[in-house]
Parts: structure tokens; C-alpha cells; sequence
């Protein structure tokens, strides 16, 4: 019995020995160790700029020995943060032997993400000469989510557009983008699902691959960035083309384009007429459907163009439509006959229309819309002379307009 209560004591004594030899554990929030206060709490502040902070570390039990700078985890780069408005030379910064050892006060920035909607956690870490570590409470600097803008530069806001263009030919329309929260990667097309062969398409002007990579500053934004897309070779016809812009993010936005080919304009072909009141055989009008010239007594049906000048007044090209044929002064807007149906619809439907057309001069443009149909007319005037006496006229009634046009 005597020897059990020896085992016990002895075994009493052993533990609290072991309990005494314990080592102590540091849980970060030892009070001799440094006391960082980093003043600032989370910010949102533009992609690539720097969050502004205050910082005071106080030593613990000993005087402070460095700190350093985190970022996500890592050891923040020097061109990550600044100290009073500068790069620090090196990252730990040194304290010990400095004026700053006994405790210090500085101001302090953090470098935010370069993209928008995306954070970085800083934190910051003291030590002092006994090895003491106390850590900060983690700040985090973010950049506001921006959404992905992708648009058509002549429909801003719209998804989708419509242009025309003659029959088989590239047709260029502009683009505008912003980038979100990710650098912008590419540009895919295609049509009914399949991806367009690069040879129906141009980009700025240039053959290019489909999908298009974009580099350099196109990854940031770009206004009025031209793509061509090719039209139906038929008159008529319409093409739906998907055009899909992808940023690193995968973040994806379509926009639809129609490109409706137009019927190219028969001709070029030639016509005339005289006065009215000149000679027999003198014809005072004429038939742009069947590209004829028809007498002041031919059938009203036929004469488009009549001449309007009665004899004994010169002759000065005036003429009125006998039928359903219409005219507009397209002078002001054309230059030259090349020009498609489309534009032909587009400048009559835009204009005052009107039966008769009032001394024309040489180089003047007109849209007719033959006989109230689908069928249109462009008519350049080439030649007004009231003197022009070719058909042989026994009156004094001379004259000649002559006129190139195209129709379709």
C-alpha cells in the first residue's frame, strides 16, 4: 500500500512538470507581439489604379524587425504597392536600425486589378527581432464589373441591322466594343450555323482568318471597325449572318446582320426625242420599258417621256409622262450611272415624285419609277439643243435631248 501512494505522487509530479515544459502558442493575437492597424476597409476603385490606405505598427515586446506586403497569399512584387506616393526598394522592408523600429505611421496604396470585376487581397505582415509575427486584417481592392458592349456603329443599341448590297459583292459594315471584365479575344461569323469561309469576308479592309484574333489595343475597345460580308448572287436573296465577340472570359455577345442582295441595273442604254411639233418622222417621245422612240400620236400606254414644248416656242427638253411613269430630281445625290436597284427604290421613295420634268440640262439625274411597277429607271442627261435640226425638220420647230440610262 505504501508503495502505491509513492507510484501515485510520483506520477502527480510527473505531469505538472509536463504541463510547465508545455510551449506557449502564438495564435496571432499575442499582445507582445506587433500591432498592425491598416486603416482604408475594402475599396472599389478604377482598373490599374491604386487604393489609398493608412498604417501604424506599434512593437510588441521587442523592437520591430521588418514587414512585408501579401497579395493573394504571395509576396507582393515592389511595383505592387507604394509607401508614402513611392515603389519601395525591396519587399520585406527593413525596420530594424531605422528610426522606424520603435513604431510608425506611413501612408499606403495597393495596386488594383488591371481588369474590371475582378479583386485583389492585400494584407500586411510585421515581425520583430524575437520573431514575434502579427498579421493584419486582410483589405480587399476590387475594380467595378463592367458589362461586355458590342454594337453596330449605325444602329448603336440594336441587335440587329440590315444593309443591301448588288448581287455577289463584299458589303462593309462598322462595329463598335468595349471590353468588361475580361481583355477581348476574338470575332467569329457565321451563317445558318456554319462558320463563314474567310474568303466571304474582310476585316478593316483586309483578308483575314474567321474567327478573327484581336490584338494590341482592339483587346481594350474599338470604334467603327469595318467588316465586309458577302451578298446572295442573286437579286433578292438575303444572307443572316451571326456575328459573335468573345473576351478571355468566354463572356460571349451576338449581333445579327441581313445583307439582301439588289438586282443590278440593266444597260447602259441610249434614247432621244425632238419637239413635238417639229417634222414628220420627228419623233416628240419616248419608251423606256422597250427602249423605243414613239410619236406625239402614238399610244399614251407607251410614252413615258413626252416631249412638252408646243410650237412656235423653242424647244427646251421638257417632257410629262402619258402613263403611270414617275420621276425625281436625283441630281443632288448621284454622279454617275453606277449605281442598283436598291439605291434606285431608296432615292425615289426619298424624293418628291412628280409626272413631268422641266427644262433638264445637260448632266442632271433622274429615278423614274416605270409605269406605278417595281421596275425603275436612272436617266442622265447628256445633251439639250434647241438648234439641233439632224431629223431634217421643214418647221421651225428644231431640237434634240439625248440621255443615257440604266433600268431594271
Amino acid at each position: 500500500m505504501k508503495n502505491f501512494w509513492i507510484l501515485l505522487f510520483s506520477l502527480l509530479i510527473s505531469s505538472l512538470v509536463f504541463v510547465s515544459c508545455e510551449d506557449d502558442t502564438d495564435d496571432g493575437n499575442d499582445p507582445d507581439a506587433p500591432q498592425i492597424t491598416l486603416t482604408g476597409g475594402d475599396q472599389e476603385v478604377a482598373p490599374g489604379t491604386f487604393a489609398d490606405y493608412t498604417l501604424s505598427i506599434l512593437p510588441g515586446r521587442s523592437d520591430l524587425q521588418s514587414y512585408r506586403v501579401l497579395v493573394d497569399g504571395l509576396e507582393a512584387d515592389v511595383t505592387d504597392f507604394m509607401i508614402d506616393g513611392a515603389a519601395p526598394i525591396s519587399n520585406p522592408i527593413l525596420l530594424e536600425g531605422t528610426d522606424d523600429e520603435d513604431g510608425f505611421n506611413t501612408s499606403i496604396s495597393f495596386l488594383a486589378p488591371d481588369n474590371s470585376g475582378a479583386s485583389f487581397e492585400y494584407e500586411v505582415e510585421a515581425t520583430d527581432t524575437r520573431d514575434r509575427v502579427s498579421t493584419s486584417q486582410l483589405v480587399t481592392v476590387s475594380t467595378a464589373s463592367q458589362d461586355l458592349i458590342f454594337e453596330f456603329s449605325q444602329e448603336p443599341g440594336e441587335n440587329f441591322y440590315e444593309v443591301m448590297a448588288d448581287a455577289g459583292i463584299l458589303r462593309s459594315v462598322d462595329f463598335n466594343a468595349q471590353a468588361g471584365n475580361a481583355p477581348l479575344a476574338s470575332i467569329e461569323i457565321t451563317r445558318g450555323g456554319v462558320i463563314v469561309d474567310d474568303t466571304d469576308l474582310l476585316f478593316q479592309g483586309a483578308p483575314g482568318s474567321n474567327p478573327f484574333t484581336l490584338t494590341d489595343q482592339l483587346r481594350d475597345a474599338f470604334t467603327d471597325f469595318g467588316i465586309a460580308f458577302r451578298a446572295p448572287a442573286t437579286g433578292g436573296e438575303s444572307f443572316e449572318y451571326t456575328v459573335t465577340l468573345t473576351d478571355e472570359n468566354n463572356v460571349e455577345k451576338n449581333l445579327l446582320l441581313t445583307v439582301t442582295a439588289v438586282s443590278t441595273l440593266d444597260g447602259p442604254f441610249n434614247g432621244q426625242f425632238y419637239h413635238m411639233d417639229g417634222a414628220s418622222g420627228c419623233t416628240g417621245g419616248y419608251d423606256l420599258v422597250n427602249d423605243a422612240d414613239v410619236s406625239a400620236a402614238g399610244s399614251d400606254a407607251n410614252r413615258d417621256m413626252l416631249n412638252t414644248d408646243v410650237a412656235p416656242n423653242p424647244f427646251t427638253g421638257s417632257w410629262m409622262a402619258q402613263n403611270g411613269t414617275r420621276y425625281v430630281d436625283a441630281t443632288a445625290f448621284i454622279d454617275d450611272l453606277d449605281v442598283n436597284k436598291g439605291n434606285a427604290e431608296s432615292l425615289f421613295a426619298s424624293g418628291t415624285e412628280t409626272a413631268s420634268i422641266n427644262n433638264p440640262q445637260v448632266g442632271n439625274f433622274y429615278v423614274a419609277q416605270l409605269r406605278g411597277g417595281s421596275d425603275y429607271a436612272v436617266i442622265r442627261i447628256d445633251r439639250v439643243d434647241a438648234a439641233d435640226n439632224s431629223c431634217n425638220a421643214s418647221t421651225n420647230n428644231t431640237g434634240i435631248i439625248e440621255f443615257t440610262y440604266v433600268k431594271g
